[in-house]
């Protein structure tokens, strides 16, 4: 016996046609939305990566070869401790306090999607825009995790080795020859969306269908 899932009556059509075309609808909604979180959640980790990097070139420039070196030892070494212990007097006044990683947030979902953007190319031209003429930069996936630089603090993920992450390598050219390496960790795909606009879409999608159930009838 032939078994078919499309329905048969008018009313079935009808009422099947109407609710695939809404969650059609409201999926490629969700998908916009997605893309759009992604797409400013990767720009204003490119600025804020940016900031913080134009603010430590900026000390060590100030510095001889012999304190940049220690200075970069100290802050490759202990990331974070070194601006609460301020181990190094230049510091005190001059670098804001370093961020603790943030966890995410539980009231979001991380939807996955290809990336909304090239990410080494955003990032390079924002940190050669904020850093300024004079400086060399590059940024490329990170080769070697084990090599020695400057973490910077990643994106809103439990540690730089969360699942879903990556990282890159950001170097830094000084216009007298030094180089200083920068290391950030990003969300390899995703954009964090508030679990609210799931049950949004449940209730509309579920309020939709019953009208549509309704009309449906009375129609047919």
């Amino acid at each position: 016996m032939r078994v078919s899932l499309w329905p048969q009556s008018l009313f079935g059509r009808l009422l099947a046609a109407s609710v695939l075309a809404l969650l059609f609808a409201q999926i490629a909604s969700l998908v916009l939305v997605a893309r759009e979180r992604e797409y400013f959640v990767m720009q204003g980790s490119v600025r804020e990566w940016s900031r913080r990097i134009s603010e430590i070139t900026a000390i060590l420039q100030g510095l001889d070869s012999a304190g940049r070196d220690n200075a970069v030892t100290q802050m490759s070494d202990r990331p974070r401790r070194y601006s609460r212990r301020m181990d190094l007097q230049m510091f005190r006044n001059a670098l804001p306090p370093w961020p603790e990683p943030e966890r995410p947030a539980r009231d979001q979902i991380f939807v996955p999607l290809p990336m909304a953007g090239d990410f080494e190319s955003a990032f390079r031209e924002q940190l050669r825009a904020t850093l300024g003429a004079g400086f060399l930069v590059s940024v490329v996936p990170t080769a070697d995790p084990a090599r020695r630089a400057i973490s910077i603090s990643g994106p809103p993920v439990a540690g730089p080795h969360a699942v879903g992450t990556e990282q890159y390598d950001a170097t830094v050219g000084f216009p007298d020859g030094y180089t200083a390496l920068f290391r950030v960790t990003r969300l390899v795909r995703g954009a964090p969306l508030p679990r609210g606009l799931f049950v949004n879409l449940s209730v509309l999608l579920g309020v939709m269908v019953v009208v549509l159930f309704v009309t449906a009838r009375n129609i047919t």
